[in-house]
């Protein structure tokens, strides 16, 4: 994430001058990553604790095997992540 963010400074400076004034937008690009991954973390945690039963989920057990392909879950996770990110770049478009 820190080569990202030099990467990302060194571009605006080349673009707009000095570094100084890349510095607060690059600050409020990592307080928001971080504000992401505090959420995303908290999400986890409470998933963590429930029991994902989705349609879509195969499941077969044998004495001594059981194996668990979860489908539905990838389907609904990379629908609402979709969302997620394309609401995060139109903010992100929309500041900048």
């Amino acid at each position: 994430m820190a080569l990202l963010a030099r990467m990302w400074a060194y571009e605006h400076r080349l673009e707009h001058g000095t570094m100084q004034e890349a510095l607060p937008t690059m600050g409020r690009l990592l307080i928001g990553l971080g504000v992401v991954l505090i959420l995303a973390g908290g999400l986890l945690l409470i998933l963590s604790r429930m029991p994902i039963n989705m349609p879509g989920n195969l499941r077969w057990t044998r004495p001594g095997i059981s194996v668990n392909i979860p489908l539905g879950t990838m389907v609904a996770v990379s629908i609402l992540l979709t969302v997620i990110l394309n609401a995060v770049l139109y903010l992100f478009r929309r500041w900048g």
